[in-house]
């Protein structure tokens, strides 16, 4: 239970998720659970008093310390939710935060007012869009002024409430989806989600569109809803659905801006440092600074911790990019101090790392911030990492870790034809281009300077694993990286030498003692092989062994990493095995 993930308003973790009700009488044409959930639209309700008794069960023998009814309307029938209401404060459980899903037109302020007071957190409406003919036509039976209503008294309530939006309904226009897109700034929400309506198989939508040959593709990974438009309107082609959701993310993110500025007392708008380590990297950052510096976020720094290069990279950033700050050390202290380094050096909320050899693209950092937002209980965003000599090819959509200690990137090498066009979680992120948040790093350490460089982000992603924090895919932050621009070549005596060593490391410092001894042979295979391969492959074979005894001879040092890695640790065995594959 631990594994499912939905917070509205950022309520406690652990945060179960219930069901006070089964189906939804509502007969949305884009709504595709009747027919693969429920049966149809039948509504089946739960007895006040069961859902009560479940609600205490979790917090007092599970120990979660919230609640999301995640219904898929749950408050209809008033009378019910009323006696679920005083059983809550019956018993005392008002003092727990909850939230829930449910529709504007079936709440009153009586209703909402009663939900306050036993305990009501936060919820979610689904506004979808303002236009009313479209909703009509969308048979979603929503009255926009009754939303407007009922979203003031949550607001006045002091009910942190999250919002959904789509655009390309039957009859979306240029004009209704830039007038959705001024009343979701308008109604102002904690958090919002903007949607492409996805005609999904099952669905009278998918019907409709089929029959109206609106239909763009078929290709089912592009159904992602986020960022692929796989239909056409009468009026919109799929391009230009997907720009009207860009657009509107970009409206949203500047609205959170300007609304902070105007309002010290609220949320700061979260700020973002891209750190990025450089080792003699002159040339590479000619290419890459420009694309870093030019992000359409509004409120990020730049820093280069320089690790006493001796090619003039510190001159051209003096001469080219004085918004940049420079951080100079005397000498390469490696990759991980050089971001320990940055981070100490700011008071951002998220952390961005980049390598010198990354080019993003200009929304890299918008978009990773907005999937934080989206996804409050996620500590670290990877991104879509290509090759930036063929784009077509993927260098890493995630990291990944086996249970025999081999580390490696998700279909790197692959070509791109979206695949990987979908969030997900994943094991870890490539630290060539990905963000974490402040608070995680603050909660579980920075980057482990023991190994120079070469696996400590997977050994910090490790950590989000131990510590039950997840890991997201981010499909629309997208950067280029050249790969090995540092080192000079991908097999060389000492990055093998790194390799050998920190792999041991890595093992022996974060997997749990149970997992260690089941998967010993595993482990022992791995390195085995290793050796074979560096023996006849790369010619390193000599200092992949000089790593695994520097590791061997670092054990103690090693133990006392692991004590403060695993001391910590409330994720179960068999969570962490998930993850190991």
């Amino acid at each position: 239970m631990y594994n499912y993930h939905d917070e509205p308003g950022s309520i406690p973790r652990p945060s179960v998720q219930m069901w006070a009700s089964r189906g939804c009488p509502f007969k949305c044409i884009f709504c595709a659970w009747p027919q693969i959930m429920y049966g149809n639209h039948l509504y089946r309700t739960r007895d006040p008093i069961d859902v009560v008794d479940e609600f205490e069960f979790c917090i007092n023998e599970w120990k979660f310390r919230s609640v999301y009814f995640d219904d898929d309307t749950f408050n209809i029938g008033k009378k019910r939710i009323m006696k679920i209401c005083d059983e809550l404060i019956k018993r005392g459980l008002n003092k727990i935060p909850w939230a829930i899903m449910a529709r504007a037109d079936t709440m009153d302020r009586e209703l909402l007012e009663k939900l306050k007071s036993a305990g009501l957190y936060s919820l979610k409406y689904g506004v979808e869009s303002a236009s009313q003919s479209i909703l009509n036509a969308a048979d979603k039976s929503l009255n926009i002024e009754k939303v407007k209503e009922v979203i003031k008294w949550t607001r006045e309530l002091d009910i942190k409430y999250h919002l959904t939006f789509m655009f390309g309904l039957p009859g979306e226009t240029l004009e209704s989806a830039r007038k959705t897109i001024d009343l979701a700034l308008e109604l102002d929400p904690v958090s919002l989600q903007f949607t492409i309506a996805t005609p999904f198989p099952g669905s009278k939508y998918f019907q409709i569109l089929q029959e109206q040959g609106l239909i763009e593709s078929y290709d089912w990974e592009k159904y992602d809803g986020f960022r692929s438009a796989v239909v056409r309107t009468k009026y919109l082609t799929a391009k230009q659905l997907e720009e009207i959701v860009q657009q509107a993310n970009k409206r949203w993110l500047k609205h959170r801006s300007k609304k902070i500025l105007e309002n010290k007392d609220e949320e700061k708008i979260k700020k973002v440092a891209i750190i990025i380590p450089n080792w003699n990297g002159k040339t590479l950052l000619e290419k890459n600074l420009p694309s870093i510096v030019n992000q359409d976020y509004e409120c990020f720094e730049v820093i280069v911790v320089d690790n006493g290069s001796e090619d003039d990279s510190v001159q051209f950033i003096y001469d080219n990019f004085p918004q940049v700050r420079v951080l100079q050390l005397n000498e390469n202290k490696g990759f991980a101090r050089a971001v320990n380094i940055g981070i100490c050096a700011t008071d951002a909320d998220y952390i961005a790392v980049v390598n010198n050899d990354c080019e993003l693209e200009s929304n890299w950092v918008s978009e990773m911030v907005r999937a934080f937002e989206l996804h409050p209980e996620v500590a670290i965003c990877a991104s879509k990492v290509l090759n930036y000599y063929d784009r077509n090819i993927i260098d890493s959509a995630g990291d990944g870790l086996t249970r025999s200690g081999r580390t490696f990137q998700i279909s790197n090498g692959c070509q791109d034809f979206g695949q990987h066009n979908s969030f997900y979680k994943v094991f870890g992120a490539s630290a060539s281009a990905c963000m974490y948040r402040k608070d995680f790093l603050q909660q579980v350490g920075l980057f482990e300077e023991y190994y120079f460089a070469y696996l400590e982000d997977v050994d910090i992603s490790f950590r989000a694993i131990l510590h039950n924090r997840d890991v997201i895919f981010v499909p629309t932050a997208v950067a280029y990286h050249q790969g090995r621009s540092t080192s000079g070549s991908e097999y060389n005596d000492f990055n093998v030498f790194l390799f050998g060593r920190n792999t041991l490391a890595l093992i022996l410092k974060n997997f749990p003692k149970k997992i260690l001894i089941k998967n010993s042979h595993r482990i022992l295979g791995h390195f085995l092989y290793q050796i074979i391969y560096h023996t006849f492959k790369t010619n390193c074979v000599l200092a992949y062994v000089k790593g695994l005894i520097s590791a061997i001879k670092d054990f103690n040092h090693i133990k006392l990493m692991r004590a403060r890695t695993l001391g910590p640790k409330i994720a179960s065995d068999d969570h962490v095995l998930y993850w190991l594959k």
